[in-house]
């Protein structure tokens, strides 16, 4: 009951604000005309409109681009109060502004509407339509002068012009229904890598730029770009510098939908799935240890001992995990940070390994971004090495013709567990030697793994040894 009164509340403040806004949009700038004599004021009138154009997408741009952190930092802090705190905001600012607008009242010029006027166009066209049909051997230049019996020149000029325009906008609504779809731009941001690791940009944000750059253009083109094409005589005219922007329009959507069609083309990178509009990032987690553990991301979770299981977790998602040892000697629960943001890597490595009686879990983010065809290998391992104690220690693998080394991550902080950074190798057979100090190594490999391209490894061994492998076909972008 609870749930369908929500529904059937949400569903009526949004008939609600539709309603509103469909009477506001195309008031408030014909109200704002009217203010104007035509003859005298024509340049301040369209000064107006470009003003008042600016006032209003540079209110979406601050709305659309505060929102997003904000929404965050309530999310980091626990809140669950942000759409009431941020519809209560919009409620305070519209009746404030409601209030400055009947406080100048008295000011304004304030022009009847002309309904019937409005009503007799329309009483127009259908007198016309049934006059045409009952009209035989009378040919008129337009079927709506058949209606010059009734009514004069000037009804007939206007509802002639109100067809022209309605047959123009006539694909407008189709448009808007694909351009509103903000999710879609949205989620093609998602699937594109961003300039920079050290640009924090909120795919979110997307729909900012799309009203920062009306902004900028604005000014641009009433006080440079207009003006210097004046004088070459071209864009004189409101109708050429409409059909000037429908042109600049259409480049601009092919040119995305060209983007697109590329992005499809390509599969997607390992790790990243999209549902619907929403994208997800894999979170693979890695349980070296000999217990059983419960994760908590909030739903309750089962991962076996030494057990490797992935989750989908939506992207920009950044919540704490709480991990429950279960049939083992750890009996402490560790919580630990998963970020899925736009800055971390393709796949989220959560490594999960025992050590004196306690569960330790560590988080590995490490981006790879090359179009080299070989191999990259990654190890997980929790071992009686101390690597803390030799800082230059690797792992060695051994091939029939081919060695490398492999050390541990300095972000991790290795000491007896951790990983490694991503190693690139060819295909191949290879035995896994542990260190014996900075410069040797066992004598006896640890492990053996077969390394095959587009196919990811595991092996596992008596020292709890996991090696995962990525081939590096799914790390492009």
């Amino acid at each position: 009951m609870h749930t369908m009164l929500t529904k059937i509340t949400s569903v009526f403040a949004s008939f609600c604000i539709a309603i509103i806004s469909g009477m506001l949009k195309p008031c408030l700038p014909a109200f704002g005309g009217d203010q104007f004599e035509s003859k005298r004021t024509s340049q301040q009138q369209l000064k107006f409109f470009s003003v008042f154009y600016f006032s209003f997408k540079s209110g979406c741009v601050l709305a659309t681009f505060a929102l997003p952190p904000l929404q965050s930092s309530f999310k980091s802090s626990g809140g669950i109060v942000f759409y009431p705190y941020i519809f209560g905001i919009l409620v305070v600012v519209l009746l404030t502004s409601l209030l400055f607008f009947v406080s100048a009242k008295l000011l304004y010029k304030i022009r009847s509407a002309k309904t019937a006027e409005f009503v007799s166009i329309f009483k127009c066209i259908g007198h016309a339509c049934a006059k045409m049909k009952s009209t035989k051997g009378e040919v008129k230049d337009h079927w709506l002068d058949y209606a010059d019996d009734k009514y004069d020149k000037e009804i007939i000029f206007d509802a002639k012009s109100l067809l022209f325009v309605m047959w123009v906008f006539i694909p407008l609504p189709v448009f808007w229904a694909f351009y509103a779809m903000y999710s879609r731009w949205e989620q093609q941001a998602r699937s594109m890598k961003n300039v920079g690791d050290e640009l924090l940009y909120i795919p979110r944000q997307l729909e900012t730029e799309n009203l920062i750059f009306p902004i900028l253009m604005v000014p641009l083109f009433e006080y440079i770009i207009y003006p210097l094409f004046s004088k070459l005589d071209l864009l004189e005219t409101r109708l050429q510098r409409m059909a000037a922007g429908g042109m600049l329009s259409a480049i601009a959507f092919t040119l995305s939908g060209i983007v697109y069609l590329k992005m499809e083309a390509q599969p997607l990178p390992y790790g990243i799935t999209i549902t619907e509009n929403t994208i997800f990032r894999q979170v693979m987690l890695i349980n070296n240890s000999p217990c059983s553990v419960n994760v908590y991301k909030p739903n309750r979770h089962s991962v076996r001992d030494f057990h490797v299981d992935f989750f989908k977790v939506p992207i920009g998602e950044n919540k704490r995990w709480k991990i429950e040892p279960r049939h083992c000697s750890a009996n402490k629960t560790v919580s630990v940070s998963v970020d899925t943001g736009v800055a971390t890597a393709e796949l989220v490595l959560l490594l999960v390994t025992l050590s004196d009686d306690e569960l330790i879990a560590q988080v590995d983010n490490e981006k790879i971004n090359t179009r080299d065809k070989r191999i990259r290998i990654k190890i997980c391992f929790s071992t009686d090495y101390d690597f803390a104690n030799h800082k230059n220690a690797s792992f060695l693998l051994q091939g029939d013709s081919y060695y490398t080394h492999i050390s541990p991550s300095n972000a991790t902080e290795p000491s007896k567990y951790g990983v490694t950074t991503f190693k690139l190798i060819k295909p191949g057979k290879y035995d896994l030697y542990l260190p014996r100090n900075e410069s040797k190594y066992e004598g006896k490999p640890i492990g053996s793994i077969e390394l095959e391209k587009k196919k990811r490894n595991q092996v596992e061994n008596r020292n709890h040894f996991v090696a995962k492998v990525l081939p590096q076909y799914i790390d492009w972008l």
